[in-house]
Formats: C-alpha cells, structure tokens, sequence
C-alpha cells in the first residue's frame, strides 16, 4: 500500500528506485499488476528520469502495463513518463 511504503521511505529511507534480477522497479512491478494509484503515486510524489528505464527485456513499466491488459495504466504511464522526460531537457 501506499502508507506502508510512505512509512518505509520516511522511516527507513527505503529505495524506491532499486531493481530486481529482470531490471524491475517498483513502478515496473506496480505497472505489470495494474495497481493505478500506486504508479500515479510514485511518479509524481517521487518524480525521477529512474523511472524511464527499461528492464532487462527492454519493457518500461508503460509497456508492462499494456503488455498485461491495463490499457487506461499504459496510456496514462506513457503520457507522465513523457512529461518527466520532457522536464529533464
């Protein structure tokens, strides 16, 4: 949830932007499950190039999202990752 990784990161300074074996960030892993409020969360409480990356199979959380049926999640993704980018030129 988001309070519980609100809590970790104030706390505990947890790293959102750490990656498992196949490259995946939170925001990878949020992406592939559908979990909207969650990506929303972490890209605009926690805004970071970071998130632009691709995985190892070269998937950006957008294309994971669309990849697993969430239509709405990847185009929303999409567009704010293109914002991101956008602000870091």
């Amino acid at each position: 949830s988001i309070a519980v990784l609100e809590f970790l990161v104030t706390e505990y300074e947890l790293d959102l932007f750490i990656r498992n074996k196949n490259c995946h960030t939170i925001l990878h892993k949020a992406a592939q499950r559908g979990h909207e409020p969650m990506c929303r969360w972490l890209l605009t409480a926690w805004p970071s190039p970071l998130w632009l990356e691709a995985d190892k199979t070269g998937m950006t959380a957008g294309a994971l999202a669309l990849a697993n049926g969430h239509r709405a999640l990847a185009a929303e993704l999409i567009q704010q990752c293109a914002m991101l980018q956008g602000s870091q030129q």
